[in-house]
């Protein structure tokens, strides 16, 4: 029987089945990661299933955000998303002491609407990079932090939509960084769109060591891919047209 070499740590198998891409070791240490990570997952809530529109991920995250790393890689959206609840907590502040001419109920009405706020923008992200969809990346531009990202947006119309997404993500920032052009990364994206159409309309992913210091997370995600994700991505971008630039691009009609 022919031998594979596994993507993993690189050593020499047999496989039983064709598609087998890790070796023994390897398959033994994902599942034992992906049981370790179902165990630590919060249950599915209402939020969830608005936030998803009902729909489920072929191939789930299961990211947990680490909130620190996250902010030190996006700082400026951080800033943003603070400075923008802190405008909602002194116009609520301003209504009721307007209202009620009391200043400390205004500062306390004030400050929770800031708070509220900000939950709301942070929350809700986070869910999604647990029950959003796992795509396969590629560092493009590794200098301007340009990652290629493919997927399949169909959303139940049973009609294949294949497209890479260019994005600019904090690469400088990747817990398994800094990257190389033609590195793999994994990536988590929340999708959005008319999904009447049949498809949704684009996807946002975000690469997993930008939210995550956790490395073993990380690998989790490389490790749910298999040769066929890799090698549509590596066709799919063929078609994206260079210099590579931000964007979206549908590809692969051909093969559909």
């Amino acid at each position: 029987m022919s031998t594979k070499k596994c993507q993993v740590c690189g050593s020499e198998f047999e496989p039983k089945k064709p598609q087998t891409v890790l070796c023994r070791d390897c398959r033994r240490e994902a599942r034992a990661l992906e049981e370790e990570a179902s165990d630590r997952l919060p249950e599915i809530t209402s939020v969830d299933r608005v936030l998803s529109r009902g729909t489920a991920a072929s191939n789930p995250g299961h990211v947990r955000v680490n909130w620190l790393h996250t902010f030190r890689s996006w700082p400026l959206q951080t800033a943003a998303s603070v400075m923008f609840s802190m405008v909602v907590g002194i116009v609520t502040l301003s209504s009721v002491l307007q209202k009620t001419g009391r200043p400390g109920i205004a500062a306390i009405a004030g400050l929770v609407a800031g708070i509220a706020m900000l939950f709301m923008i942070w929350i809700p992200w986070s869910r999604v990079m647990i029950y959003g969809c796992a795509n396969p990346g590629i560092v493009v531009d590794a200098e301007k932090g340009l990652v290629a990202v493919m997927t399949d947006l169909d959303c139940g119309g049973g009609e294949s939509f294949q497209v890479v997404k260019i994005v600019k993500q904090p690469l400088h920032r990747m817990t398994d960084g800094p990257p190389e052009n033609g590195q793999r990364v994994g990536t988590v994206a929340g999708y959005s769109g008319d999904g009447s159409k049949g498809h949704w309309e684009t996807f946002e992913p975000c690469v997993v060591g930008c939210i995550t210091r956790d490395t073993k997370v990380v690998e989790r995600i490389l490790n749910s891919f298999d040769d066929e994700n890799w090698q549509s991505l590596k066709l799919g971008l063929k078609e994206v047209p260079k210099p590579y630039k931000t964007g979206q691009w549908r590809v692969l009609q051909d093969t559909v």
